[in-house]
C-alpha cells in the first residue's frame, strides 16, 4: 500500500537502513603473464607409428587413432623402449600407475588385445606388439611387416 509520498513502507525502511553504495572506481587492467612458448613435444616413431606425447595422440600412416588413455600409455611405454621386453608389472605401472592391482595381468592382456586390434585396423600388414611368453610384451625395433598375396 503506497503512502502519501508514493513509496511503500518497505521501500522507506529499505532506503533508511541501507546506505548508498559508492560507485566502484575502475580497476586498471592487470598485466598478463608473458606467454611462454610451448615446449617441443616428444615424438616417438616406430615404423609407420608416430606418437605425439604432448598431445597424447597416436598416428599410423598419417591417420589419427582414437586411443583411450590407458592404451595410449601402454603403447607409449612399448614404443619408448623398443626392443626391450616389458614385464606385466612395468606395463601396469605405465598404464594404471601401480604394479599391485588385483587381476592386473588380465587387465594388461585385455588392453594389449584391444590395442593390437586398433593398430591392425589402421595398418593390416604390420605387427607392432609381440608377446614374449612368461615375460610380457615387446615392440620390435623394426616393426615386422607382413605381406599378403
Amino acid at each position: 500500500m503506497p503512502t502519501m509520498d508514493g513509496l511503500t513502507m518497505f521501500q522507506k525502511i529499505r532506503s533508511r537502513s541501507a546506505p548508498p553504495e559508492p560507485a566502484a572506481a575502475p580497476q586498471p587492467p592487470q598485466p598478463q603473464p608473458p606467454v611462454r612458448p610451448r615446449p617441443a613435444t616428444q615424438v616417438i616413431r616406430a615404423g609407420k607409428l608416430v606418437l605425439d606425447m604432448g598431445e597424447h595422440a597416436a598416428y599410423v600412416t598419417g591417420h589419427r587413432l582414437d586411443l583411450p588413455f590407458v592404451e595410449f600409455k601402454l603403447l607409449a611405454q612399448l614404443a619408448a623402449h623398443q626392443g626391450v621386453p616389458q614385464s606385466m608389472g612395468r606395463l601396469l605401472m605405465a598404464g594404471w600407475g601401480t604394479g599391485d592391482v588385483p587381476g592386473g595381468r588380465d587387465m594388461v592382456k585385455s588392453a594389449v588385445y584391444r590395442l593390437r586390434s586398433r593398430l591392425s585396423q589402421a595398418d593390416l600388414n604390420t605387427t607392432y606388439i609381440r608377446t614374449l611368453r612368461g615375460v610380457g610384451y615387446v615392440m620390435p625395433v623394426q616393426p615386422r611387416y607382413l605381406y599378403r598375396d
